[in-house]
C-alpha cells in the first residue's frame, strides 16, 4: 500500500513531500478519509498543466479537485517538480473507507 498523507499535511509539508516523491515515491492524498489523488514522481514523456507551487498551496482545495479529473505537474522555481493525478482504480480498491481504519 502506498504511503497515505492528508491534505493538511500535503499543505504544510509539500516542499519536503515533493523532494521525497521526485527521489521515488508516491503518496495518496486523502481528503475526509477518502483517497482523492496522487502525489508522484513527474515522467519525462508527460505533457501536463504546469501549476506553481505556491499557487497550489494557496488553492490547494480547487487543485486537488482538478487532480482527480486530470493531471497537473507542480512546478518549483520553474523546474517541473512533481504530478498531481487521479488516484489509479486498483489504489482506491486498497484504501481504507473511513480514518478509524488508518
Amino acid at each position: 500500500m502506498q504511503p497515505v498523507v492528508t491534505t493538511r499535511e500535503l499543505r504544510r509539508d509539500i516542499l519536503d513531500l515533493a523532494e521525497r516523491a521526485v527521489a521515488g515515491e508516491a503518496f495518496v492524498v486523502m481528503r475526509h478519509g477518502r483517497p482523492v489523488a496522487l502525489l508522484r514522481k513527474a515522467r519525462p514523456e508527460e505533457d501536463l498543466r504546469r501549476v506553481p507551487i505556491e499557487t497550489f498551496r494557496r488553492h490547494i482545495a480547487r487543485s486537488l479537485r482538478q487532480a482527480q479529473q486530470r493531471p497537473h505537474l507542480i512546478t518549483w522555481h520553474g523546474r517541473d517538480s512533481v504530478v498531481l493525478a487521479p488516484v489509479p482504480s486498483e489504489l482506491m480498491e486498497q484504501q481504507p473507507d473511513s480514518e478509524e481504519e488508518l
